[in-house]
């Protein structure tokens, strides 16, 4: 019985695995539009296409979801049997009434596949001989072998190692389909985020009122940049470093303007989730110090200092710039400090900002960091060439 167990183990654990690889190909389908790659690009394979029609789902469940049902009962199933020695004999009768059922669904999506669809799934296929093995697993260790096990079949759909088949799963399927929900709650977000940052990606030019937001340069510099940012994201840091350079590289020429977009749900009403739990007092920090003359060396330190932003690294920064330690931690707690921070975090969604870090050169529109300062520089340059 050890090595039907260890057979059922590996079989139903592949299931599991090929199940939850299928569960994402349905979702990227539906969701993002994907196409095939990989093994399921190959001439005469599609698992997109497979996703997509009309056998994938039953009741709105993806197949694959209820094949991970499946496949979770099975490795339930084999752990019962193989610890214990009341339920073993009347397990293998279910095992076996299971296997001849997969094996025909499978058989049946075969056919479909290639005849409906014209394309087959390796992916799917995959699960037609994980099936395959779990039936001849069950006829071959079967205690009456395939002939006994087979005259049994009628009896086994009355048995109680049946009922408690169709209970596990039941619970397994329950579990399943909250399983897929989320993830597909998660597809959906993702791709309502891709979206919009397609529609962001347009060329679009914008009117972006400074108001007191930080700055450096010229206030007649040829290019005025306006970046909506994240203190704890690492793109914006890139971006921050690429202006610095361009700064330089163009003496004159360009103006920069900080605006706060902390991704914290604390402060941010957009974030879902934990977001960056540190980022709306670091950047309530900076609005501290900008009423003291010291909001571009706070900036610099914070960072400079992405991964350690608590209220004890923050009280070190400003002593580290010459900022009156004891009045920057009572600004800290000031709200009208935090309400400086939100207003800007207002103006970027209205401006249609959905994440970090989005910048405006001249009033128009860009989305994520440069590559490099030199690219960076370039967009610039370009900007002054064409007067925009």
């Amino acid at each position: 019985m050890r090595i039907a167990f260890y057979l059922y183990t590996l079989l139903a654990a592949a299931g599991v695995y090929v199940s939850e690889r299928l569960i994402g190909i349905h979702l990227a389908t539906h969701y993002q539009k994907a196409g095939d790659s990989g093994i399921c690009g190959g001439e005469g394979f599609s698992c997109a296409e497979a996703a997509s029609s009309g056998y994938a789902e039953i009741f709105g469940l993806p197949i694959a979801a209820l094949g991970m049902a499946f496949y979770v009962t099975a490795l339930v199933l084999a752990f019962v049997a193989r610890f214990s020695e009341t339920w073993r004999p009347r397990l293998a009768d279910v095992f076996l009434l299971g296997g001849l059922a997969s094996v025909a669904y499978s058989i049946f999506l075969a056919v479909v596949s290639a005849t409906d669809v014209g394309k087959l799934c390796p992916f799917c296929v995959a699960l037609y001989g994980v099936n395959l093995g779990l039936l001849l697993t069950a006829g071959f260790t079967h205690p009456e072998g395939w002939g006994g096990g087979l005259r049994r079949l009628g009896g086994a759909i009355t048995s109680k190692a049946f009922a408690l088949t169709v209970g596990l799963l039941v619970v397994a399927t329950v579990a399943a389909q909250g399983f897929y929900a989320h993830r597909a709650q998660a597809a959906a977000k993702g791709a309502e985020r891709q979206k919009q940052i397609a529609e962001m990606r347009k060329p679009a030019q914008f009117d972006v009122e400074v108001g007191d937001a930080p700055g450096k340069g010229p206030a007649d510099a040829a290019v005025v940049v306006v970046e909506f940012s994240d203190l704890q994201c690492p793109h914006c840091k890139s971006l921050a470093d690429s202006l610095a350079a361009a700064q330089k590289a163009m003496p004159g020429k360009l103006r920069y303007h900080f605006k706060h977009f902390p991704m914290d749900p604390a402060c941010n009403r957009i974030v879902d989730g934990r977001g960056h739990p540190q980022a709306c007092e670091a950047h309530v920090a900076v609005v501290c110090a900008q009423r003291v003359g010291k909001a571009w060396p706070m900036h610099d330190l914070i960072f400079a200092n992405q991964r350690s932003l608590g209220r004890e690294a923050l009280m070190g920064f400003a002593r580290q710039i010459g900022v009156d330690v004891e009045a920057f931690g009572a600004c800290l707690d000031d709200p009208s400090a935090l309400a400086v921070v939100k207003a800007d975090i207002e103006q970027g969604i209205e401006l249609g900002v959905p994440g970090t870090p989005v910048w405006f050169a001249n009033g128009w529109r860009e989305v994520g960091a440069p590559r490099s300062a030199e690219i960076l520089q370039g967009m610039l340059e370009q900007r002054m060439a064409t007067g925009q």
